[in-house]
């Protein structure tokens, strides 16, 4: 008899560079926690005291939204940068602890994606600090999780 799998609604990802978190130096330590962070969605443990980072919750992409990314990135032959940014767009719900910011979301051919005002919002971070291509970082780097776990699923603890 088949079953649906268990599906998570949805899950919370933090950019690894976000300056709430205090990784370890040790490179294969640092990429173990954060890997057992971003699976688990359990953050307090990598956090400096009384910080905060910055959550973007993700809802997970499977079915009809994730046959209409493939289809969508083949039709318009996106590159893989593009399409990085229809994932972050297609599966992005919500931010938490960024300034005031509020996304506001568009409808196309029956998807809800992020608007290009706010994910150019996104983009603009780091500018001020002499870092033009932070918000570019961190949409790639959590697109590249978000399509990860589209393709190969979470894996089980």
């Amino acid at each position: 008899m088949f079953q649906p799998p268990s599906l998570q609604n949805e899950f919370s990802l933090v950019f690894s560079g976000d300056p709430a978190l205090a990784l370890p130096d040790d490179p294969d330590n640092r990429t173990a926690k954060l890997r057992v962070a971003q699976e688990t969605g359990v953050w307090r443990e990598l956090l400096k005291p009384n910080e905060l980072p910055t959550l973007f919750r993700f809802r997970s992409i499977h079915g009809a939204p994730l046959t209409w990314l493939q289809a969508e990135t083949a039709r318009k032959q996106r590159n893989q940068e593009e399409g990085f940014e229809l994932v972050f767009r297609l599966a992005l719900r919500g931010v938490d602890n960024l300034a005031n910011y509020q996304p506001t979301f568009v409808h196309q051919d029956g998807q809800r994606l992020l608007d290009h005002e706010s994910l150019d919002f996104i983009y603009s971070l780091g500018r001020n600090l002499g870092m033009p291509l932070l918000g570019r970082s961190i949409v790639l780097e959590l697109a590249a999780i978000v399509l990860n776990r589209a393709v190969s699923g979470v894996p089980p603890k």
